[in-house]
């Protein structure tokens, strides 16, 4: 049984424009991967931080992380020929297991993971569903597709890594309703206790 993406008000008939935390030299990588992607009808999404700055929140990315199936996977590194690294080939760690590649445009790192599977708890869970309906940013006419914050979080919330802490705090700031008198933090920790990622 698939696990259980948590819902948002995201569609991909309808384009954000919030502001971003990005690099022009990411902006580029990402015009560069989104016109080849399209090009060759590859189903992608961005994960990790550069997904996160790209929504509004105040984070840094380093690197871009795109998501994809195994046949996108390879696609993609056909496409990105001229900037790879690492070519695409299967790899697991001890919490990652995916299709894996790296290729490097005007200096950007970008990691490109199909069938990404990430294990939580002594069980391997597959983020491919995240394919099936990202919200969508609009950076300098790119329409872009990008992990919803609340999934984000739940990721990072799940992996446990001390480096992803404050990024963890920036996005429970961002996403927090405004607090009234008798409000409590609606949804949070009901979304905390879904086994989902």
């Amino acid at each position: 049984m698939q696990p259980h993406v948590p819902a948002e008000s995201s569609s991909r008939t309808r384009a954000l424009a919030p502001r971003h935390f990005m690099s022009q030299r990411f902006i580029h990588a990402l015009a560069v991967i989104s016109r080849k992607a399209k090009k060759k009808r590859i189903r992608w999404v961005i994960v990790g931080s550069a997904s996160v700055a790209l929504q509004g929140v105040d984070v840094r990315p380093h690197d871009i992380d795109i998501l994809t199936t195994k046949h996108g996977a390879y696609a993609m590194n056909a496409v990105l020929r001229l900037y790879e690294v690492k070519a695409v080939r299967f790899g697991r760690s001890s919490t990652f297991e995916s299709y894996f590649g790296e290729f490097r445009i005007r200096g950007v790192k970008v990691q490109v993971m199909g069938d990404l599977r990430v294990k939580i708890r002594h069980r391997w869970v597959s983020l491919t569903p995240r394919l099936r309906r990202p919200r969508i940013v609009r950076v300098q006419r790119l329409n872009l597709p990008v992990t919803p914050l609340r999934s984000q979080l739940v990721t990072y919330k799940a992996l446990a890594r001390r480096k992803s802490r404050a990024r963890i705090r920036r996005i429970e700031r961002f996403v927090a309703p405004p607090r009234t008198v008798n409000s409590v933090r609606p949804g949070l920790n009901a979304f905390h206790t879904r086994n989902s990622l």
